[in-house]
């Protein structure tokens, strides 16, 4: 049993970095080197639903996180998501958020930069500004640039300055989780 949770977590890996692309339980169970019989049987009793189902679920989660994320048309995400049409997104998407996709966006988009604006003392949660003259510099929250449908952070400059002049956008951690570690991550 111990193989068959490695080798669904492989493939719900798979699938999620291929939500955008055409995935049929042929080409998902030749990952997982099983027949389609024995794989979808593995990852229904693992996953608890079938692989179609999930496929669905997490694509439309995508798409959510898109419409509230950035300003793609509908259509576009829809059509990204590997829905036939913006009508089928549409009844997929009721079906499982109760709001059709613009509607959806219009009254979450609000909800959520209510929140926000209410809970930003340091504009960025859990980041601050340092540097040379910090008080030159504004950070916030971008909607347009997202990463991994989350909303990105942004640092600008608020006048002219010189070139001797900087700003970074710095948040700290306890490290203890991180003791003994030797896997290094460099982020540019």
């Amino acid at each position: 049993m111990y193989n068959h949770e490695i080798i669904i977590k492989k493939i719900i890996l798979y699938v999620e970095e291929n939500l955008h692309e055409p995935l049929t339980l042929g080409n998902i169970a030749a990952q997982s080197n099983f027949s389609k019989y024995h794989f979808h049987r593995i990852f229904q009793f693992t996953v608890g639903m079938t692989v179609t189902e999930y496929i669905r679920l997490r694509r439309l989660a995508n798409a959510s996180s898109a419409l509230l994320y950035t300003s793609e048309r509908i259509l576009d995400i829809a059509l990204y998501y590997q829905f036939e049409s913006q009508e089928s997104f549409t009844r997929a998407f009721k079906e499982i958020y109760k709001l059709p996709p613009g509607k959806y966006r219009r009254m979450i988009s609000d909800v959520i930069k209510i929140k926000e604006e209410t809970n930003m003392d340091t504009r960025v949660k859990g980041w601050f500004l340092s540097g040379s003259n910090p008080f030159n510099y504004e950070m916030g929250i971008d909607h347009e640039v997202v990463h991994q449908g989350k909303a990105s952070g942004y640092l600008k400059s608020k006048t002219v300055l010189d070139s001797t002049e900087f700003a970074t956008m710095m948040q700290t951690f306890k490290a203890n989780q991180f003791v003994g570690n030797i896997n290094i991550f460099l982020v540019c």
